[in-house]
């Protein structure tokens, strides 16, 4: 469910710069159920929802829009309460360095005030710690 929640997130961001505040809203259900189920531990959710937003929040207001979005900044909240803090941090890695590596090869080809939507690369941050994030974060804490 949290997959096609996250693709439509994707899809509707991707065309236009927004992300509805309904799929967010779902997110956070299914965040809350998903707390409720014993999916997550309770603190460790909620240090989720606010370790990566609240930052992004302080980068929206300095910035005033210019450097993330709105809708980001909720999904990662949202995000981060499905999967806790760990998993969220390398959701928010995952999809930033998917972000910079498929849009460099652009950056020549850009126009000023050219905006990347970041919504569809957070949610293929957040599919990817859903479908193999202990895996990564074992083999990132047994390298480092």
């Amino acid at each position: 469910m949290a997959a096609c929640i996250l693709l439509a997130a994707a899809i509707a961001d991707q065309r236009t710069r927004e992300i509805p505040l309904v799929l967010n809203g779902a997110l956070s259900v299914l965040g809350i159920l998903r707390i409720w189920s014993g999916g997550v531990p309770a603190d460790e959710a909620v240090i989720g929802a606010f370790c990566v937003s609240l930052p992004l929040e302080l980068l929206l207001r300095v910035s005033r829009g210019r450097a993330i979005g709105g809708g980001d900044v909720k999904l990662t909240a949202v995000g981060g309460l499905l999967v806790g803090w760990r998993l969220c941090v390398l959701a928010f890695w995952i999809g930033g360095l998917l972000a910079v590596l498929l849009n460099v090869p652009h950056l020549g080809k850009a126009r000023a005030g050219h905006m990347v939507a970041f919504g569809p690369y957070l949610a293929a941050g957040f599919l990817a710690v859903f479908l193999w994030g202990r895996e990564i974060l074992l083999f990132l804490t047994d390298k480092f």
